[in-house]
Order: C-alpha cells, then sequence, then structure tokens
C-alpha cells in the first residue's frame, strides 16, 4: 500500500512534486543503468495504440489478484497464498498501451484496479461479453486510443539477463481534463483541499494548496504551534505543523491499537494451543500405530516352542 509523504509547508509539496514528475524520455534514461527504485514518477501523455497481439486479460486469484496456475486441470495454484483456489478466481486486467508524449514513447502496461478504473467495466464482465481473439480487442479497449491521461508509473525491477525496451508497471492514472487536480502522490486530502472553493463569505481568502496550510482564525483557542505569516502581511492564512489531534481522538486511537494488539496476541495464543494439539495427536497416532505393528509381529511369531 502506498502512504503519501507529508509536508510542512507547500513548498516542500511542490518541490516534490517537480522532482517526481517526469516526461517519457526522463523515465527512458532513469531505466539505464537499471536499479531499485521505489519511486513513483508521474508521467502525462496519450495512449496511441493498445497491445492486441497478447492476451488483455488473465486468471487470477480474487484475494490478491495474483495469477492463478493450473494446477491439474481443475484447481488454480495461487502462489502468493501457496495453497489452491479453486472457487476463488477471476479475470484481471492486463493492458500493454503504448504512451506518447513530445519527447518519445514508451510501454505502459496497467494491471488490477487502474485499469478498471480506467475501462469503466472490470475485466471479469468485459471478458464474459468478448472472449479473446488474438488480434481483435473490444471496443471499449479501442477507446481509450488518442486520450491523454496522467499516469502514476514505478519503474521495472532490474532483471539479469533482461533485454528490450523496459515496461513501466501503472499504479494509478487520472485523466487530464480535471480542472485544478492535484497529483495522486500528495494523497486525498491535497486533491481535496486543491478542488475546494470557500464561498464568498469564508474567512478562507483563498483555496487551500496543501492540507497542511491551516487557516488562522480570529479567537481561535487551540494552539497549533509555531507559525510563520504570510508574506502578503494578512494573518489569514498561516504555515504551520499540522494541528493536534484532541484529547478524545488520541484516546480512541490508543484504545484501538491496544485492542488490535490483544486480538493478535489472542489469536497467537489460540494457533500455538491448536498445533501443539495437533502435534500430540499426530505423536499419539503414530505410537498406536507402531504398538499396532509390534503387537501383529507377536501375534504371528510364536512366543514359546
Amino acid at each position: 500500500q502506498y502512504y503519501p509523504p507529508r509536508f510542512a509547508t507547500p513548498n516542500e509539496a511542490a518541490a516534490f512534486e517537480a522532482e517526481c514528475t517526469k516526461t517519457v524520455a526522463q523515465l527512458l534514461a532513469l531505466c539505464f543503468p537499471p536499479a531499485a527504485d521505489s519511486t513513483r514518477y508521474h508521467c502525462s501523455g496519450r495512449i496511441v495504440s493498445v497491445d492486441s497481439s497478447m492476451q488483455w486479460y488473465y486468471l487470477g486469484c480474487a484475494l490478491c489478484s495474483k495469477a492463478a496456475i493450473d494446477y491439474d486441470g481443475v484447481d488454480k495454484w495461487c502462489d502468493d497464498h501457496r495453497r489452491l483456489v479453486p472457487q476463488q478466481t477471476q479475470n484481471f486486467y492486463k493492458l500493454r498501451v503504448t504512451v506518447d508524449d513530445n519527447t518519445g514513447s514508451a510501454a505502459f502496461v496497467l494491471l488490477g484496479r487502474a485499469a478498471d478504473l480506467l475501462v469503466g467495466l472490470t475485466a471479469n464482465d468485459l471478458s464474459t461479453r468478448f472472449p479473446y481473439q488474438r488480434n481483435v480487442l473490444p471496443q471499449e479497449l479501442l477507446a481509450l486510443e488518442g486520450r491523454d491521461f496522467t499516469f502514476d508509473v514505478q519503474l521495472p525491477k532490474p532483471e539479469y539477463g533482461s533485454r528490450g525496451p523496459p515496461e513501466f508497471t501503472v499504479l494509478a492514472v487520472t485523466e487530464q481534463e480535471q480542472p485544478n487536480s492535484c497529483s495522486p502522490a500528495l494523497g486525498r486530502r491535497a486533491r481535496n483541499a486543491m478542488s475546494h472553493t470557500p464561498p464568498p463569505n469564508s474567512p478562507h481568502k483563498m483555496p487551500l494548496a496543501s492540507p497542511y496550510v491551516v487557516p488562522t482564525m480570529p479567537n481561535a483557542s487551540v494552539d497549533h504551534g509555531p507559525s510563520v505569516a504570510s508574506p502578503s502581511g494578512s494573518s489569514q492564512l498561516a504555515f504551520s505543523t499540522p494541528p493536534r489531534r484532541p484529547y478524545s481522538s488520541s484516546v480512541s486511537g490508543n484504545l484501538l491499537r491496544t485492542l488490535q494488539m490483544l486480538m493478535c496476541r489472542t489469536r497467537t495464543s489460540v494457533q500455538r494451543k491448536r498445533s501443539r494439539r495437533n502435534h500430540l495427536l499426530r505423536r499419539r497416532k503414530l505410537v498406536l500405530q507402531v504398538l499396532r505393528v509390534v503387537l501383529q509381529l507377536l501375534l504371528k511369531k510364536p512366543m514359546f516352542r
């Protein structure tokens, strides 16, 4: 799961945004030499084509969306769960698209939830209506060509002996037509703050550019810590640290964490008792089998001549 970073000022957020925003040519340059990089980059471009030479969906585990391997012709095996998942499989998207901007073109791979939001239909529903045919794509996928998007991508993992152009995995995708949109790397709160427009009579003179721009109200009784006044001299807005949580919310959070820890410990103790009981049962069964064999040998062989 991706956790967005926290920023104390909008300048830090803007600097992080500028550092993570790359063109296609810059993304390709980051892949050579290959290195392990888990940074989430943003790239804007147009989908030129959708690859029809490969199957656009795959059969995966419904719990983790990883590929399910055929085990015996009937059941499927999930490598992530290390067990058979016969009734818990469904189809997931695996779309390879070519994204182009003014600097170059690259192959992006859309998987799972990101592709579902992009197409508007799940792969399970679309595959039942339009079964796979080589070099033939449904109209729902062809409609993606020629549209502009902003992709959140991750660099490919370095693999020994890998050849060919790199393929970037898409983590999230948004339309470029949305006004006042904020990068997904800043999280949901930042996007809501950017799209928020205060009413005319609101004490906010401008929309908040970051979730950490705290409005300073007159007669405020809550101390938010040290702050820096705005450059314009107005005291309506001040850049400050995030507001402190109320005492009730902190107590409820601590209580929730304590309950979760107790539940985890209880579950662990139950599992240990269950495993010990199973071990004793197996040992008892083994001893009984040995005694049975010994008795059979004694009964077959006469003890006295």
